[in-house]
């Protein structure tokens, strides 16, 4: 039973949308690993932006300690070994001339007029997750394909493509959950990397019983992800079981793309 590989850019990404499946890999035998690309520590004084999520998040102090807690119980549930990345979430980060990436808090992420390409960011994130197959020789690897458009939710999707591509290893591409739910287009993709149609893979009611568990651990998550999906009262796990439910019952889904390299890409 070979290692399953999924680079998650946030922590609770991986759970939130693939976490059923992960579940699965996980009691079939399969060693999984959560690598979660932006959980660097960051240091303030933090932007408004920041402030403002903190606020959302009910943390004071360093805020990604305390995620990152969250992440070891939700990641410990679905059977998986979490490793921390040392990359800044896009909040925290700043471009080349020192000017916040992420500078209006009243829009989300993926609605911020960001420019900056962070080709150093892309390439060391690469190397990370080279070094991860280095080490794991892993059978596959998932990651996001950035549904949603947020910026680092690319960063990890362009740069684990990158290191695939590099080693050799196969890759599939998950759903991006909550923002699949509102819509489906997906961003550019790198030259070079090709998807078809998304493959929809089922999930037990028991392993996605154990993803329920593992999102009810984003405690500062929650207020976050039923903003997004304006629940007004509907928990937010019920809406995603909603968003997987197929036309059998008791039985869920979670779906993924296949990639493929085009031997022209440089």
């Amino acid at each position: 039973m070979r290692t399953i590989l999924a680079v998650s850019p946030h922590l609770d990404d991986a759970v939130l949308s693939y976490g059923g499946r992960l579940a699965e890999f996980a009691r079939s035998g399969h060693p999984v690993i959560v690598y979660t690309v932006f959980a660097g520590v960051p240091q303030p004084p933090y932007s408004d932006v920041a402030d403002h999520y903190h606020r959302l998040w009910g943390v004071s102090g360093s805020p990604v300690p305390a995620r990152i807690l969250e992440n070891e119980e939700a990641i410990a549930r679905v059977g998986a070994v979490p490793i921390d990345g040392r990359h800044l979430d896009a909040i925290y980060r700043k471009d080349d001339l020192g000017r916040w990436l992420i500078a209006d808090s009243s829009a989300p992420a993926n609605e911020q007029p960001e420019t900056a390409d962070e080709p150093e960011l892309l390439d060391h994130i690469s190397q990370d997750v080279v070094q991860l197959i280095s080490d794991h020789d892993p059978s596959l690897v998932f990651t996001c394909v950035a549904i949603g458009d947020h910026v680092d939710h690319r960063r990890a999707r362009d740069a684990t493509a990158r290191a695939t591509r590099v080693t050799g290893s196969r890759l599939r591409l998950w759903e991006d959950l909550p923002y699949g739910v509102l819509g489906r287009e997906i961003p550019h993709l790198p030259d070079g990397v090709r998807i078809g149609s998304p493959i929809v893979e089922d999930v037990s009611s028991g392993d996605w019983r154990l993803k329920r568990e593992a999102m009810e651990c984003y405690t500062s998550q929650l207020p976050l992800l039923a903003s997004m999906l304006k629940s007004e009262g509907t928990e937010v796990a019920e809406q995603l079981a909603d968003h997987a439910r197929t036309d059998r019952a008791q039985v869920y889904s979670e779906r993924v793309w296949e990639v493929e390299f085009a031997s022209s890409a440089s």
